[in-house]
């Protein structure tokens, strides 16, 4: 359809301010009646298709998508929102293998579902796609019906799937899903045991290998037996008719072996709860707040935070410390020695004759010495005259 040219109508229409001088103006030119003819079988009305052409925007438009008829498509695959890019491969590969067309023969519901599941994992498997689904609801590339005519559910299974039995084996799937046990504790440290260092210890409930069994998760004295399900090599054959997928084996889940007589300290786990007793090494110089991380096992970390109290003697700023001094008027005016706490050891500090009160003395090398550092800080002395 060749649309008139409009262009007369929007210069006439750009001199006013608000709709309804516009709409009065709309009347007024000859090209109206033609123009109403020629839209009147689209869906929008002729002011609306005028206005988006307009220089000044008079009214706006707001295109709403079929959100609330939108398909769940977590709800589909039976996961989380935050499901993590594994848990939704396997999800789909799990489904996808009991709706199969191959399987389920005849089943036209089946062949549906099938379907529903290949578009669920079409867009939350990739991110791109999963993030504009999280914000909007929906993708471009579904329409309003549902699932795209150009998109094969055999091949997106075949294809996402062709080296599964790799990707989800034991030793790698197994890996990528073991998450380290952390503890944490909050250790409090004098001023001096946070300057100088210290060896610390604490006691925590920590998960280790079963010391019966030594991880073997069968009784002391019997061995684990090669598992007959999948003959010892930790994957099972699915045949979806023409299609043979090979997973891990679902009986042994992959370790190969079974436990026929499972460990009666660790209920054939592998792994018991005990008590542990943790050295802490304090680094020199820690601050209040400070957190430290300790290995405890291969699996288990512990994250200590430091609490140091203040004193009562010393000042800290930085690797440097300070405290104060008092000496008598005598000892200000003739001078002399004074013996003082130093964060190390005794200190001696000369006083020179007519020292006024409230200077300030330096002791080099005397403050904090930072773990990992080969320098000191200093140690400042705040001279104060008692009066007599």
């Amino acid at each position: 359809m060749r649309y008139p040219n409009l262009r007369p109508c929007i210069n006439k229409m750009s001199k006013f301010s608000n709709f309804r001088d516009v709409i009065s103006s709309i009347s007024k030119i000859p090209t109206f009646q033609r123009c109403i003819s020629n839209y009147r079988e689209m869906r929008f009305n002729l002011c609306f298709r005028v206005a988006e052409e307009i220089p000044s925007p008079i009214c706006r438009t707001v295109h709403t998508s079929n959100v609330a008829s939108a398909k769940d498509y977590y709800k589909i695959l039976g996961i989380p929102r935050n499901a993590s890019s594994v848990k939704i491969k396997e999800a789909y590969y799990e489904l996808a293998k009991k709706k199969h067309p191959d399987v389920n023969a005849g089943n036209p519901e089946a062949r549906a579902k099938f379907q529903e599941i290949s578009e669920a994992y079409k867009v939350l498997g990739d991110e791109a796609k999963r993030k504009e689904y999280n914000q909007w609801g929906t993708t471009d590339e579904f329409s309003e019906d549902g699932f795209t005519s150009n998109l094969d559910p055999e091949e997106l299974f075949r294809s996402s799937f062709q080296g599964f039995h790799t990707e989800f084996s034991k030793s790698d799937y197994a890996e990528s899903e073991t998450e380290f046990s952390s503890y944490e504790v909050v250790m409090n440290l004098t001023f001096e045991e946070a300057a100088l260092g210290v060896n610390k210890d604490v006691s925590l409930n920590v998960s280790d290998t079963c010391p019966d069994c030594n991880g073997q998760r069968c009784k002391p004295g019997t061995k684990p037996e090669k598992c007959i399900f999948c003959q010892g090599t930790g994957k099972e054959s699915v045949s979806l008719g023409s299609l043979t997928m090979r997973s891990t084996c679902r009986k042994c889940n992959g370790t190969k072996v079974l436990i026929k007589n499972p460990c009666t300290g660790c209920n054939g786990q592998g792994t018991t709860i005990q008590k542990r007793k943790v050295t802490i090494a304090v680094p020199s110089g820690v601050k209040g707040g400070q957190i430290v991380q300790v290995q405890i096992t291969r699996k288990s970390q512990l994250f200590v935070t430091f609490k140091v109290s203040r004193s009562k003697y010393f000042r800290r700023y930085g690797a440097d410390v300070h405290s104060n001094a008092t000496i008598s008027i005598y000892q200000a005016l003739l001078g002399g020695t004074i013996r003082i706490r130093g964060l190390y050891e005794e200190l001696v500090l000369k006083i020179a004759p007519c020292t006024s009160s409230h200077i300030r003395m330096k002791l080099e090398g005397k403050g904090i010495r930072l773990a990992n550092s080969y320098s000191c800080g200093d140690h400042y002395v705040n001279i104060k005259i008692r009066a007599p």
